[in-house]
């Protein structure tokens, strides 16, 4: 059984490899926040950890931003890694629940 240490380690790797082959819906990030801190988590502490994440997820590489029809088809947001996650923050407090499959953000390691 793996601890709650190695379970985070082991989430950051599927999500960072998975990051290097496609593009990611941010909203798995969500997930396996859930997931990691467990049921009856509030939002806002979902969403705190979600962030947690995406700052380590950042610091393996990975990038936020949108797909496109041209080019690669990834297009990076503008910005700071910390405007991003307050733009990812604000887009929750504002839908007061996590982002769908597809909608706020994708990642990417390009």
């Amino acid at each position: 059984m793996s601890t709650p240490s190695e379970k985070y380690q082991e989430n950051l790797d599927y999500l960072s490899e998975y990051a290097r082959d496609d593009w990611v819906p941010i909203h798995n990030v969500f997930v396996s926040a859930s997931n990691t801190i467990g049921a009856g988590a509030s939002l806002e502490e979902i969403t705190d950890f979600a962030g947690t994440m995406l700052r380590d997820l950042f610091q393996r590489g990975v990038l936020l931003g949108d797909l496109t029809e041209h080019g690669s088809g990834f297009q990076p947001w503008n910005g700071t890694q910390d405007e991003w996650l307050t733009r990812v923050r604000d887009d929750v407090k504002a839908r007061q629940d996590i982002p769908e499959p597809g909608e706020l953000a994708w990642m990417h390691i390009p």
